[in-house]
């Protein structure tokens, strides 16, 4: 080393390319999430996280009978959202099969399942 080194650093800052996203990655964790779970660390309390999801996009969940359950709005670059498995209306989510529907800005939409069992 000498007083004539000269060292340089460039950083590129983080960017996200909504272009590029594959809703098709959008994946629910756990899936099937049983209560007894060993995801959960505390006892009484659920929730299941949706992951790789775009910036900004609107998940919303239905029985299979068609019933809207809830509506979950993501705006984070994260790419990634907890969910307590609470109705719009505050009731606990039943044990079952429910679609979830991914939906961003541009009107990309992803369709997944969501088992809860007992």
């Amino acid at each position: 080393l000498t007083g004539n080194d000269r060292y340089e650093f460039s950083f590129t800052p983080a960017s996200f390319d909504a272009a590029g996203v594959d809703l098709s990655e959008v994946r629910v964790v756990p899936n099937p999430y049983i209560v007894t779970s060993k995801y959960e660390s505390k006892q009484n309390v659920r929730q299941v996280r949706f992951m790789y999801l775009p910036p900004e996009c609107t998940i919303t969940v239905f029985t299979v009978a068609g019933t809207k359950v809830k509506t979950l709005t993501h705006n984070s670059t994260d790419g990634s959202l907890s969910w307590n498995l609470v109705t719009d209306w505050g009731q606990a989510l039943a044990f079952g099969v429910y679609v979830y529907v991914v939906e961003d800005p541009r009107g990309n939409r992803h369709i997944g399942k969501l088992a809860l069992i007992k």
